[in-house]
């Protein structure tokens, strides 16, 4: 009898639409800092979205964005040192061992320079008070990866939905106003440095595309690492039933707009001898 009720338990549950029985994170406030904000990726791209009211920023990533240059860091003296470091451990002779090991075992040159983000994707909205704001909700669903925000902002119930597509191989942020024309924003992306944005016509109308390589820190620990890195483009296309300007010649203006999408993709030499052109093939 046991059994056959497992059975039935198993079968009832497989029966059930996955809504019934998927988890999600929820969250009544926006992200402060970066390890609370919420994730969305296709396994290439990805974003860390911070769900502001006052002005969105998803933090950027692609994954082959490594600063340096392809080498081989093996240290030729390896080999034939590991047995002589063994036996000086074994001998008691500890530091001796450790000088042995610094000097031939460790990767030449000494430190590899880090995997980099790629850059940040800002919205700053207009006349958005953050203080009186209510019924905040930001969510991020772990079946589908469907990413959701929304609230109440005089009088205006506004929602924003992100994802990330691998078969199309782009981000999406999608915004509503529950009222018609409440929607005004300024969309712009930067990096911290080696990067540079700026609005391209060559992509097609409402395109920020950033450009910039991933150079070594500029340190002493990095100092024998050739100054080069993987270079990149990122690309956003702006599509809204609103009002599109230019703004200083590398961010884009929407304005009074009920709804608005903005489609996010990026390339890097690593993958493909123009990221330029992939990009303009994944919008």
């Amino acid at each position: 009898m046991r059994f056959f009720a497992a059975l039935l338990a198993l079968s009832m549950a497989a029966a059930k639409p996955p809504q019934l029985w998927y988890t999600s994170l929820w969250y009544t406030t926006p992200a402060n800092t970066w390890s609370e904000a919420l994730p969305i990726g296709n396994g290439r791209l990805a974003a860390m979205v911070f769900g502001g009211v006052a002005g969105e920023h998803l933090q950027l990533n692609e994954e082959t964005i490594y600063a340096g240059k392809q080498m081989d860091r093996v240290n030729p003296e390896a080999r034939a040192n590991v047995p002589v470091v063994r036996r000086l451990l074994l001998e008691g002779k500890v530091m001796e061992a450790q000088a042995l090991a610094e000097k031939s075992l460790l990767a030449v040159p000494r430190r590899q320079p880090p995997y980099e983000p790629l850059g940040d994707l800002t919205l700053d909205f207009d006349d958005a008070d953050a203080s009186k704001v209510k019924d905040y909700r930001r969510s991020l669903d772990l079946f589908d990866g469907v990413l959701g925000i929304q609230y109440d902002l005089n009088g205006i119930h506004y929602t924003r939905t992100a994802f990330a597509s691998y078969p199309d191989a782009v981000i999406v942020l999608h915004l509503t106003a529950g009222r018609p024309g409440g929607l005004s924003f300024l969309v712009g992306m930067s990096r911290v440095e080696n990067a540079t944005a700026k609005l391209e016509p060559s992509f097609g109308a409402n395109v920020i595309v950033l450009r910039g390589i991933a150079l070594p820190p500029n340190s002493k620990n990095y100092a024998e690492e050739p100054r080069t890195g993987t270079a990149f483009s990122g690309a956003v296309r702006v599509i809204s039933d609103g009002e599109i300007a230019a703004r200083g010649g590398n961010q884009l203006h929407v304005n009074r707009a009920t709804e608005a999408t903005l489609i996010f993709t990026a390339a890097t030499n690593a993958r493909t001898p123009d990221p330029d052109a992939q990009c303009r093939t994944q919008l």
